[in-house]
């Protein structure tokens, strides 16, 4: 073949010169035989990348190595050690030529980055309050791979976007992901969820002698509660100062929260439970016994009451007196009505007065020199 110019690594071998002159030249050209040698091209010298680095995009790149006969070599790109069929993702390949041809020799090892690209994600997002964690990871195009997310909430940081109110999220490029940076300002809307007036199955009612309590059954919304239709001041789940065994109509609502506007008002009636009766322990009681009167003392600080008559009258104070000598007594006592609790039960217990006046002066001669005030106080 006739060959007008030589290139490195084309053609090595032997080849012969000629000389083609044009027709009826006037010049006569001799030539002296001669051997013209064309030498291998080593392959690290002459091999090159046309581009060495491109920005990610998501788009094959093409590896395209010059300086060389493609048709001759033979190019295997590598990332992290492992052979790759294309060059998509940001990373640094090795690119290495090799060739069986006889007219190349060696290897070349070259270097093809791709660099990652500036994180542009973008979304925005909104709902109605339902008790459920937003999962903003569902929300950003998968093309970005790892991202990570910092979440504000009137300025506070947070860790998760669920309850009513106005989040903003900056969301930032995972370190194996093929883009680098953050996106500041993205925000994500939750509106307050409307709730329909409750009914009786939706309240737990507790009444106790002097009041009652309501709350949600199922422990979501706050309750408020009046027995004046529309006066909701200082309103709150619970009402006392209120008559014992009586019915009342009460107005009740779901009290308006940070994930719940206010509802509509239900009403209902309530009775009151009676007074639980206080409990009055014969152990507490004890009696000091005189010959016209008994002293009853009892080991609390309630209110009592005490009956010499074994309870068909009763009397405030401890003292019974008017008592006869030498004579059993009914003596009862119980614990009055009080605020907070009902009559108690009623202790009786059978007390007999002391001796008669008439034995004194007998009594006082046998005392001798010990008499004192407490014995005199037995006869008066």
């Amino acid at each position: 073949a006739d060959v007008a110019e030589l290139f490195p690594g084309e053609y090595a071998g032997s080849l012969s010169l000629g000389f083609n002159g044009p027709a009826g030249s006037s010049y006569n050209v001799t030539f002296t035989k001669a051997d013209l040698t064309v030498g291998a091209a080593d392959l690290a010298e002459v091999a090159r990348l046309e581009e060495e680095s491109s920005v990610y995009d998501g788009n094959v790149k093409t590896i395209n190595v010059i300086n060389v006969q493609s048709d001759l070599v033979t190019v295997v790109i590598t990332k992290d050690g492992k052979a790759v069929e294309s060059v998509v993702d940001a990373g640094t390949y090795t690119v290495k030529v090799t060739s069986d041809s006889e007219n190349y020799f060696g290897e070349a090892t070259l270097t093809y980055t791709v660099e990652k690209a500036q994180l542009d994600v973008s979304f925005t997002g909104s709902k109605v309050y339902d008790g459920v964690k937003v999962d903003l990871a569902s929300l950003v195009d998968k093309k970005y791979g790892e991202v990570s997310f910092t979440i504000t909430k009137d300025g506070e940081s947070v860790d998760e976007i669920k309850g009513a109110g106005n989040y903003s999220i900056t969301v930032t490029a995972g370190e194996n992901s093929n883009y680098t940076g953050s996106v500041e300002g993205i925000v994500y809307t939750i509106t307050k969820a409307n709730v329909n007036a409750p009914t009786r199955n939706d309240l737990t009612v507790t009444a106790f002698w002097n009041g009652f309590a309501i709350t949600d059954k199922n422990g979501v919304h706050p309750v408020l509660i009046t027995l004046t239709e529309g006066d909701w001041d200082g309103a709150t789940d619970s009402i006392t100062g209120l008559m014992p065994e009586t019915e009342y109509t009460v107005y009740v609502k779901f009290a308006g929260d940070d994930n719940y506007v206010e509802s509509g008002v239900f009403s209902m009636t309530v009775t009151t439970d009676k007074k639980v009766a206080a409990v009055l322990d014969p152990d507490d009681i004890t009696y000091t016994v005189y010959y016209n009167r008994i002293v009853v003392t009892v080991d609390g600080d309630d209110s009592y009451a005490y009956s010499k008559d074994g309870g068909k009258t009763w009397q405030d104070s401890n003292t019974l007196s008017g008592l006869k000598a030498n004579t059993e007594y009914s003596v009862s006592v119980k614990i009055k009505e009080s605020a907070s609790s009902g009559e108690s039960n009623v202790v009786t217990k059978k007390i007999a007065t002391g001796g008669d006046p008439a034995a004194f002066n007998d009594a006082l001669n046998s005392f001798g020199d010990t008499v004192t005030a407490a014995d005199l106080d037995k006869y008066e």
